[in-house]
């Protein structure tokens, strides 16, 4: 979506949703940030909780800790200033806010985290990169920032 923006600066879009975007936050500046100053389109960042980002733990017998925001961040690329981080990660975006276009339509959003309790095929939602797909993020109800944090999202079934 960043490089549409870029090549095409006037596309409509009602509602963009960005899940764990592992895009830079100036890519996404220079992109539809930049339009969003112009247009009517609604933006939302979804993210993981903060400490599922930290406790995101990779299998395969990797032992470093941390999602594949944090690995991104930390390991493989060398951010040379702030604005080459993640914008999937909250607490990148949250330091970042006060260079995203300055709008009501800019809605960021972290899920909670899974309690021990939560009945059975419901979820305080992603709790790891990797779970995004199993929610139904067509739905509005999923990337709405009007939702209670303590909402019970449905797990889709695994096919």
């Amino acid at each position: 979506m960043n490089e549409a923006y870029r090549n095409f600066p006037n596309l409509r879009v009602r509602k963009l949703v960005y899940m764990a975007a592992a895009c830079t936050i100036r890519d996404f500046l220079v992109g539809p940030g930049k339009q969003l100053q112009n247009n009517h389109t609604e933006f939302y960042n979804l993210c993981l909780h903060p400490r599922r980002e930290l406790d995101e733990v990779e299998e395969y017998g990797i032992p470093a800790r941390g999602s594949l925001l944090t690995w991104i961040d930390e390991f493989f690329e060398a951010p040379a200033s702030f604005g080459d981080r993640t914008l999937g990660s909250f607490q990148n975006v949250v330091i970042a806010y006060r260079l995203l276009p300055q709008t009501s339509r800019i809605h960021l959003k972290s899920f909670g985290i899974a309690r021990t309790d939560d009945p059975k095929g419901c979820s305080a939602g992603p709790q790891k990169h990797g779970d995004f797909g199993n929610f139904p993020f067509w739905k509005q109800a999923y990337w709405s920032t009007e939702v209670p944090l303590d909402q019970c999202y449905q797990i889709l079934p695994l096919k």
